[in-house]
């Protein structure tokens, strides 16, 4: 996740906020079992001017903390390492 963040907001920076959404990981400490804290914000630059509710939307993990890229808010393209969209 933290990867998918940089990678869209590099992307952000170079093609501009309105062709691009962003991922973003904010980190918060420990629980209190220790565990680290992160919220992960998905920001939709297009819709910002709509609403910020309409811009924004929280990720979730599943069970295993895992956060599950691919459907509904979370669709992406993808690239091979190369730089190739496949």
């Amino acid at each position: 996740m933290r990867q998918l963040a940089a990678d869209t907001q590099a992307d952000a920076a170079k093609y501009g906020h309105d062709a691009v959404d962003t991922i973003h990981v904010i980190e918060g400490g420990t629980d209190t079992e220790g565990e680290p804290r992160a919220i992960v914000l998905h920001i939709r630059w297009a819709h910002h001017g709509q609403s910020p509710k309409q811009g924004a939307a929280i990720g979730h993990p599943g069970k295993d903390g895992r956060y599950y890229i691919g459907g509904w808010e979370w669709t992406w393209y993808m690239i091979e390492d190369e730089g190739d969209a496949a």
